[in-house]
């Protein structure tokens, strides 16, 4: 049986975002031999990354993934940029989100609630919602430039726009990058 690279994810569907999101990879396209970007395409939140899961599994889950409660869309504004674990050692670049907490923290909760019962951990960290648009390739040092980059754009606002639905989906990797195949959804109304 053939395991398959399952998340769960609020992709970012309003293709209005193109143009101001762009800026952003102009920026980040100078420092294109130590950043692998993220495909503006393929601009998600991930709500749970699953991993490796077999495909009696997948089904079951693709299954029964749009009884998930709906707590309704939720209206965002993509504003700053920033990095994890931290500004000296960043691995990721992100741009940030900002949006009701509560009904996303609800959307989180009923999605970790929804993998439990398939038998995936519970997330230990803290959910912080973001769109990763960058990551640091391995063993590269990051230049002055692209920290102070990140450090200038803490508040510019690159717009504004609705999440309305949770995907269920594979991601096939390969050369030229990921491809994301949408498994099942929940539209949030």
């Amino acid at each position: 049986m053939k395991n398959r690279r399952l998340f769960i994810a609020l992709p970012v569907d309003d293709r209005a975002l193109i143009k101001p999101l762009g800026s952003i990879y102009s920026d980040l396209n100078k420092y294109s031999s130590i950043l692998k970007s993220v495909s503006i395409e393929n601009l998600h939140i991930t709500m749970k990354f699953l991993g490796d899961v077999d495909e009696d599994k997948m089904l079951k889950m693709a299954d029964l993934f749009s009884s998930l409660e709906n707590p309704g869309s939720i209206e965002y504004t993509i504003k700053g940029a920033g990095c994890f674990p931290s500004l000296s050692a960043p691995s990721v670049i992100w741009a940030g989100i900002q949006c009701d907490m509560g009904i996303m923290s609800k959307l989180y909760s009923l999605v970790e609630d929804f993998c439990e019962s398939f038998g995936f951990e519970r997330e230990t960290r803290r959910f912080i919602p973001h769109l990763t648009v960058a990551r640091v390739r391995r063993g590269k040092d990051i230049p002055p430039g692209l920290k102070e980059f990140i450090k200038s754009n803490k508040e510019r606002v690159y717009g504004t726009s609705v999440f309305n639905r949770l995907v269920l989906f594979e991601s096939k990797l390969d050369k030229t990058g990921p491809e994301y195949i949408s498994l099942a959804e929940v539209r949030l109304a």
